[in-house]
């Protein structure tokens, strides 16, 4: 069986990344970036980075550069995965001039898949459903939220996705999406402690000794990257509702939307902003800036 499997693999080591990083006709998610030398001005990128590239996450490496992690759309899982090593987390490194592929091997053998996957201290986070079809967020069934190595469970809860893991003082703190909003959770082991109404899909950085909380939230119709400064004392509040004060940074221009979005130091200088504008139909193209 294996000579099968291996003339079966043969064409199938080409990372399907190598693709996202072309035009893709009536592709459902493109991923734009904007910069910004201030975090107060972003110009989006001319062209978009990716193609068929979702549920962003994004750390950087020991040189500096970005790792985008994501799920991708491009293709079918190779048979390699599907026989030899299991699942991969797929997605691109920018060093400041040049976007290439890259993948990972996550060691956990409870996982089927790796959803929403975030590099975190040299650990992934995701969520590890059981099964391998429908939308986890909209599953009754506890989802865990595991990190490896080593593969353990964090957290479990219905509706979790999207875990954002970040460290403050030498706590760690996580966030998640559930059920349209977003939870904070603290403490040893990890507790709820307050919603955050009105947006979704979390993404935690320290800047200048502050905690940056960047997620996506409907303005003026159309879903869009929001930040807000979270301080020690709303960290140390008593559990309930967390009111932020949060404020859209990006022009949408023509997308129809920008989700899922991510935010770190770029190796060109500044600071860039990724998300993704997720079509409704068909009917999308790549569109350069008017």
């Amino acid at each position: 069986m294996l000579p099968v499997l291996t003339l079966l693999a043969c064409g199938q080591f080409a990372d399907p990344m190598v693709r996202a990083l072309s035009p893709i006709e009536n592709a459902r998610h493109i991923v734009w970036g904007f910069t910004s030398p201030d975090l107060q001005t972003f110009t989006r990128s001319p062209v978009p980075v990716a193609w068929g590239l979702n549920s962003l996450g994004l750390a950087v490496d020991d040189d500096g550069a970005l790792l985008l992690t994501g799920l991708q759309t491009v293709a079918e899982p190779t048979l390699v995965e599907h026989y030899l090593t299991g699942p991969v987390v797929r997605g691109l490194r920018f060093d400041g001039q040049t976007w290439t592929p890259r993948h990972w091997e996550v060691d956990d053998p409870d996982a089927v898949s790796y959803i929403d996957p975030q590099i975190f201290e040299g650990q992934f986070w995701y969520v590890a459903p059981s099964g391998k079809t429908g939308d986890p967020a909209h599953r009754s069934e506890p989802n865990p939220v595991r990190s490896s190595p080593p593969a353990q469970t964090r957290f479990s809860g219905s509706f979790v996705v999207d875990p954002a893991p970040v460290r403050v003082d030498g706590a760690l703190h996580l966030f998640l999406t559930q059920a349209g909003s977003v939870i904070h959770l603290a403490g040893e082991p990890l507790a709820v402690r307050h919603r955050l109404p009105g947006v979704t899909v979390p993404y935690a950085l320290q800047v200048d000794g502050q905690l940056l909380l960047v997620a996506q939230a409907v303005v003026q119709g159309r879903r869009q990257p929001v930040i807000a400064t979270v301080s020690q004392d709303a960290l140390e509040s008593r559990p309930g509702v967390l009111a932020l004060n949060w404020r859209p940074v990006v022009q949408l221009g023509p997308l129809s939307s920008c989700t899922s979005p991510v935010l770190g130091p770029s190796p060109a200088g500044g600071w860039l902003l990724l998300c993704v504008e997720e079509t409704s139909d068909s009917s999308a193209r790549p569109r350069p800036t008017p």
